[in-house]
């Protein structure tokens, strides 16, 4: 159990002695009996995002955030969930996104060990040492901080699929349009750096020119940065071999971009691209980091690039005001060009939308929070309409009865006093921890609601419920992470989720993204045993895909902005890989290459579609190395083919379906 939830759960052990505990019916202040204690309310900075404050109000429970020797650790749960590291100089760090004024004095700064990780200083990622936190706090001139938040991956017949076919049809075209003198880069986690796929066509020598795992700490970190472990050489790079034996989602991604396919059908779009592999540890922040560290090596070497996230969150304001998506638009450029996957969530309900008008009669609505089973905590994150004013509040619910047995007070946005709330929540044997956090977006100017759930110990049919108010006029937006919103059988003003606007952050939301959805090229396969497989009866032929999450943005864009192939595409798979998924009759085609065995192998997801569009962005890049986003999209607007029956754009297929060689022909990628 989490050292720091051990004072929630002695305070409630102590208020069961006290009092007992009556089903009493919902009203919107604490039922009489106090069916939540109160932990902690505090204030923080008003430049720090609701999701920093939920970390400091975590971290304060377990020590004195102004008494922090430089050598001390978190807990190890602690740690894993805010990404709060030990670096490779043996102290203790937590990273995120700044902004700060110009004319803030970075003296005081760097004075207190904190690293800036971009040449352009008033916006930057950070590393700051966890025993300079309070002296940070008192900074002048900071004008927004955002720690790091989780992400999570995003899981023959592709090529044609998006007309790159036409390309390889002659040998005068696919040595032409193969992605020769484009570095891609990579950013994701479970690599085989001796897969032949990443090897040239010859297999004489790895395209692979090098590698970060942001993970390990045992070598030495890149220049600039001080964790991880860099391998620049051909020789480090094949003795590293894998950066895990648990995932083989990054090879399965690089090879759908740029594999050269070992002699088999399943080479890549881009097959004689450099590649750049940074094994991630997957927060927004890591994750920009190692954007920073493929665009260090593309300058270096003096080439175009492409930067492939199959990567995301649903954490964040979905409106391209993200600190990452901010930092990509500052890093797109002339020759530098960014592909993304919109996210698996077409099928799960973790949008919700209220708009009030006022009026008294309707003035607050409520949507269960539905946990998975192996799932602690659960983030819905609400934002507002600017200058509105909106609460948030927790109940729980007996959803045989229709019955509120627990409840909190509602908590106000607006970053006012009190912008950080802990309490126990609990009706007999179920215990919640509830945390809220308040800010003011300085991007957006939207009130902003954070709401993290975690479960101690629960009981059937006892669901927590958000409750959402305003009384006055305004629209309220939320996405869940982790869990689903549900109506739970209830009649309004209990209202379900819906797969609208389920587009994630990182790669779906981005005004510099090239965002993939994902449609369906195959449903049945021949596993390398010989036996045929078939996915579900959902899996149609030249469908969008049932898990291709849908737009718009919330500043209402169209994503995604073009969809691939996403549903049974192969490509190469983690020789050293030892985990459950993907089973075995994934593998498609043994193939051996210096004196051992390794593996093709199906998979799906929106993860693959985005690798197909950082593959053709890379031939197109060949054609015209000075292509920036701006091009790209008229170009992948003017030749994309159509999908589906609804009127195009639309925010299930975008503009429709990528076709390589047509825009290799338009008239915008003339150089």
């Amino acid at each position: 159990m989490r050292f720091y939830l051990y004072l929630p759960i002695l305070c409630f052990l102590l208020y069961l002695s006290a009092s007992p505990i009556k089903r009493e019916q919902q009203n919107h202040t604490p039922l009489q009996d106090s069916t939540f204690i109160l932990i902690n309310e505090t204030d923080f900075p008003s430049f720090l995002n609701s999701y920093s404050k939920i970390f400091l109000n975590a971290l304060s429970m377990e020590t004195s955030l102004c008494s922090i020797p430089p050598g001390w650790e978190p807990s190890k749960e602690l740690m894993s969930r805010y990404c709060i590291r030990k670096l490779n100089d043996s102290l203790t760090y937590f990273a995120g996104f700044i902004d700060i004024d110009k004319d803030a004095d970075l003296k005081k700064f760097r004075k207190l060990g904190i690293e800036f990780h971009e040449e352009d200083y008033p916006s930057s990622m950070v590393c700051i040492p966890l025993n300079s936190l309070c002296e940070f706090l008192r900074l002048k001139g900071i004008l927004r901080f955002e720690i790091t938040r989780k992400a999570k991956n995003l899981l023959d017949v592709a090529r044609p699929a998006v007309n790159a076919q036409v390309l390889f049809s002659s040998e005068e075209l696919r040595s032409k349009y193969n992605g020769a003198g484009i570095v891609i880069g990579i950013v994701d986690y479970g690599f085989d750096y001796n897969h032949p796929d990443f090897y040239d066509a010859d297999g004489q020598f790895s395209r692979i020119k090098r590698v970060w795992e942001q993970a390990n700490s045992k070598g030495i970190p890149p220049v600039g940065f001080k964790y991880g472990t860099e391998f620049s050489s051909p020789q480090e790079i094949s003795a590293a071999m894998t950066d895990t034996e648990t995932e083989t989602h990054g090879t399965h991604v690089a090879g759908i971009a740029a594999g050269s396919g070992s002699g088999t059908d399943f080479y890549g779009l881009a097959s004689a691209a450099e590649l750049v592999f940074v094994s991630t540890t997957r927060t927004d922040g890591a994750i920009a980091d190692g954007l920073k560290y493929v665009l260090d090596y593309a300058r270096k070497v003096n080439k175009p690039c492409v930067v492939n996230f199959s990567i995301g969150s649903q954490t964040g304001p979905h409106d391209g005001t993200s600190s990452f998506d901010r930092l990509c638009d500052r890093r797109a450029a002339k020759g530098i060009l960014f592909a993304g996957a919109v996210g698996n969530n077409g099928l799960t309900d973790i949008y919700i939308s209220k708009k009030f008008t006022g009026d008294a009669a309707d003035t607050i609505v409520y949507t269960g929070v539905v946990m998975p089973d192996e799932s602690i905590d659960v983030i819905a994150d609400f934002w507002a309409s600017p200058e509105s004013v909106f609460g948030i509040g927790v109940n729980l619910v007996d959803t045989l009865t229709g019955k509120t047995v627990a409840n909190s007070p509602l908590f106000y946005s607006g970053g006012v006093k009190g912008n950080v709330r802990s309490y126990n929540l609990h009706y007999g044997e179920a215990v919640y921890v509830i945390q809220i956090a308040s800010d003011i977006s300085p991007f957006n100017n939207k009130p902003n609601e954070l709401v993290q759930i975690s479960k101690i110990t629960t009981l059937p049919n006892i669901i927590p419920v958000i409750a959402i108010s305003s009384s006055k006029e305004g629209f309220v937006e939320g996405w869940c992470s982790y869990g689903v919103f549900s109506a739970v059988g209830l009649p309004y003003p209990y209202m379900n989720g819906n797969t609208s606007h389920t587009v994630n952050e990182i790669g779906g939301t981005g005004n510099s993204i090239i965002s993939a959805g994902a449609f369906c090229t195959k449903n049945v396969w021949t596993a390398y045993d010989n036996e045929e497989y078939h996915y579900a009866p959902t899996a149609i032929l030249g469908d969008i895909a049932d898990f291709s999450s849908r737009g718009p943005t919330a500043d209402g864009r169209i994503k995604p902005d073009i969809s691939c192939p996403g549903y049974g595409v192969v490509s190469a798979f983690n020789r050293y890989f030892d985990g459950v998924y993907p089973p075995n009759y994934y593998k498609v085609k043994p193939v051996n290459f210096q004196g051992n065995t390794f593996y093709y192998g199906i998979l799906q997801g929106t993860s693959e579609a985005s690798p197909i569009v950082a593959g053709a962005l890379a031939l197109w890049l060949q054609q015209n190395p000075e292509l920036d986003i701006g091009v790209v999209k008229k170009i992948i607007q003017s030749s994309a083919t159509p999908g589906g029956t609804m009127p195009l754009p639309n925010n299930e297929w975008g503009w429709g379906i990528l076709n390589t060689a047509s825009g290799i022909q338009s008239e915008y990628l003339s150089p």
